[in-house]
């Protein structure tokens, strides 16, 4: 459906999980910041997550106003031991044309087969550091060497393309452009460069993220790419390359009239738009457990409609630069 300023909403980016085996500097509040609270909702699953049932009943609402895009998000999607189940059903919804994944590949090496199989098209990989040291500092533990593992099962068993994401941060990992950018050069990845944006973070980050421009300054061999790639990434490439470089840059170039999505918060939270606090409680729209509803098509008739209404709403732009203070942390909304 159309929001009020005209845009074609038809994606949904679906948190499955709050919780992450990571504790990345900035995503999370803290380094202790790494338990997804329970949030006691009747029919949930692990500590308050929307359980299986409650995925299958908000879905259809969803793509009956036009969701044909879907990508899961945490957290850290692979926590969630049902994935493959959540995947599967996914895939068999004859309106969702498009079903990816954004995750940190820690242990993704070891599901991507069975991702694959169950209907996954293609993934997203967080990385931003190809230096062990550096890695393990900005995602407070990680292991690189299990990531990389994850992007080379994403290209064996074809969840393509495989895009890198990764935030540049002055004075951590700024001069790792290059290193990132010969990736796309050498191999068939989509490094995609993304401007931190100012959610809750740790001490000392909010301010340290590097602009697309700052980068590009740096890198004459990048061509802009045309027709461009989607509404919100600008792709560029250089002679010869296998890969392309993106730039996603929500700070310094905001793409808000070109938005064309939504998020639902793996505690069931509608929310039109990253830079704002509205958010909508789809569980409430919910009448009880799986087996005791009162009416699956009133249930359906009242959801489309409270969504619709949100999307309706949905800002012309952002916040950010405005002083707006997010109520969540980027983990506790969905990458």
């Amino acid at each position: 459906m159309q929001d009020s300023l005209g845009r074609q909403i038809d994606y949904l980016r679906l948190s499955l999980t709050g919780r992450c085996n990571l504790a990345c500097i900035y995503c999370r509040g803290g380094a202790g910041d790494t338990e997804w609270p329970d949030a006691g909702e009747p029919g949930g699953g692990q500590d308050g997550e929307l359980s299986m049932g409650e995925i299958k009943r908000i879905i259809p609402c969803t793509t009956a106003l036009g969701i044909r895009k879907v990508r899961l998000t945490g957290g850290e999607p692979l926590l969630r031991e049902d994935l493959e189940e959540i995947v599967a059903y996914l895939g068999s919804v004859p309106e969702i044309q498009d079903l990816a994944m954004t995750t940190n590949g820690q242990g993704l090496a070891r599901r991507a087969a069975a991702l694959k199989k169950a209907g996954l098209g293609r993934v997203n990989i967080s990385l931003d550091s190809l230096k062990p040291g550096v890695y393990r500092e900005i995602t407070r533990g990680g292991d690189l060497e299990e990531t990389l593992a994850g992007v080379r099962a994403a290209l064996a068993w074809g969840l393509e393309p495989v895009k890198l994401n990764c935030v540049i941060l002055k004075g951590r990992n700024d001069g790792e452009a290059g290193a990132f950018i010969a990736l796309a050069r050498e191999q068939p990845l989509h490094v995609r460069f993304i401007e931190l944006m100012p959610f809750r973070t740790a001490a000392g980050i909010a301010s340290a993220g590097m602009t697309s421009a700052e980068i590009l300054e740096t890198h004459g061999e990048l061509r802009r790419l045309e027709p461009e790639t989607g509404p919100v990434e600008t792709a560029y490439a250089g002679k010869g390359f296998r890969g392309t470089v993106g730039f996603i840059s929500p700070i310094s170039q905001p793409f808000c009239r070109n938005c064309n999505r939504i998020r639902i918060t793996a505690d069931g939270k509608l929310k039109t738009c990253l830079g704002h606090n509205r958010e909508l409680d789809l569980r409430s729209l919910l009448t009880g457990p799986d087996t005791a509803l009162r009416s699956a098509v009133a249930e359906s008739a009242i959801a489309k409609s409270a969504i619709a209404e949100e999307i309706a709403r949905k800002p012309g732009g952002h916040h950010f630069g405005e002083g707006f203070v997010s109520q969540r942390t980027m983990d506790r909304i969905g990458g």
